[in-house]
């Protein structure tokens, strides 16, 4: 639902909680969340755990088959290996569509 504030604004780390096309389940991620609406409803299928700080942190991310969609931005400079483990999913599908 939209929102006429920001909601969750800042920086955040994101972890995740299964295996998704940017990394293994524990990975994590330094990201930044700017946006005016909010997800409602089942969020028991979401594949990140987002933390803002000690006390703050909600669930986020959905995933289908080979599509992430989160609102965190993700910097990938804090973690490079999650644009790496990316391009070599991409291979792998490559190869087994061949």
């Amino acid at each position: 639902s939209m929102t006429r504030r920001l909601q969750n604004f800042g920086y955040v780390e994101s972890r995740f909680e299964e295996d998704t096309v940017l990394g293994p389940a524990g990975t994590k991620i330094r990201a930044h969340e700017f946006h005016h609406s909010r997800l409602n409803g089942d969020m028991s299928s979401a594949v990140l755990s987002i933390r803002k700080n000690e006390k703050k942190c909600w669930p986020g991310g959905l995933k289908r088959k080979n599509v992430l969609a989160a609102y965190p931005h993700l910097h990938f400079y804090a973690n490079p290996a999650a644009p790496a483990y990316f391009v070599a999913k991409c291979r792998e599908y490559g190869r087994q569509k061949k």
